[in-house]
């Protein structure tokens, strides 16, 4: 993001919103639900913001997520794409984190690459030329970012302090995975116009 505003950065906004109902049925594609989160989310930043943004394509420093020497060792998800439209909800989904792990019935690389880079200091692109679903089941890694101030009371957090947590090398390893330094095209975004909120 760029053209960002000083207060933007300074200042913190309590935000409550909720779906209109109907908005996300039973049985919609992960991929869809998060298609949907962003566009409300951007419709409620355009309406209580004034946000406009211009979108730009620019060479960044990023990490690639590419096969690592001896190949990958990935077990392939039960699951089919046709059989995703049938059972929506455990296909494009996810749940862990850096100090719970990686935990799916059906991710692609992808998926893998939009899940990592939510830990990570750069964009991470998908260089593995790997297709299909995959099942991944992994321990959590120690945080790809120094992290700031004491570790949380939580079980995450306590994971996170543990001195003996693998790293998020190590872990990709297992999969046969690794992240390289790399140059890549980003989509990133212009802040064109944007105000502090109105009061309610």
């Amino acid at each position: 993001m760029t053209n960002v505003p000083d207060w933007i950065r300074a200042e913190r906004f309590d935000i409550e919103a909720y779906p209109p109902a109907g908005a996300f049925q039973p049985g919609m594609p992960e991929s869809i639900r998060r298609a949907t989160s962003r566009q409300m989310l951007q419709t409620l930043l355009k309406d209580r913001f004034q946000l406009q943004i211009r979108p730009e394509e620019k060479t960044l420093s990023a990490y690639a997520l590419s096969v690592a020497k001896g190949g990958p060792k990935l077990k392939a998800s039960a699951l089919t794409e046709k059989e995703c439209l049938e059972t929506p909800d455990a296909c494009h989904a996810w749940s862990g984190g850096q100090g719970r792990g990686i935990h799916t019935k059906g991710m692609d690389m992808a998926d893998l690459a939009v899940f990592l880079e939510q830990y990570s200091d750069r964009p991470i692109v998908d260089a593995t030329g790997l297709k299909g679903l995959y099942e991944i089941d992994t321990e959590g890694w120690v945080p790809l970012i120094g992290r700031v101030g004491p570790v949380s009371d939580t079980p995450e957090g306590r994971a996170l302090g543990d001195s003996a947590r693998p790293t998020l090398a190590m872990v990709l390893d297992k999969l046969g995975l690794k992240l390289e330094s790399t140059k890549a095209p980003i989509k990133t975004y212009a802040i064109e116009h944007v105000e502090r909120p109105s009061a309610n």
